[in-house]
């Protein structure tokens, strides 16, 4: 984990680390403590680095990717 912050309330923990300082890809996740351990509830990233691009679009700017919980199939 990358920077994690524990919220003792929720009982959870969340990280998000930037892959470099200008952050424009990343990682997150969240975690909570269930029957006596820390079981991930989310996990996405950003891995585009949209600023190696010239005039990227907004929309690729925003895009991220949810790797869990695992998206539904259709």
């Amino acid at each position: 984990m990358t920077n994690p912050f524990f919220d003792e309330k929720t009982q959870s923990i969340t990280e998000f680390g930037k892959w470099r300082g200008l952050g424009d890809a990343w990682s997150s996740g969240d975690w909570r403590f269930e029957a006596g351990k820390f079981v991930m509830v989310r996990y996405e990233i950003d891995p585009i680095y949209e600023a190696n691009l010239d005039n990227p679009p907004q929309k690729l700017a925003d895009k991220s990717f949810k790797l869990f919980p695992p998206a539904k199939s259709k």
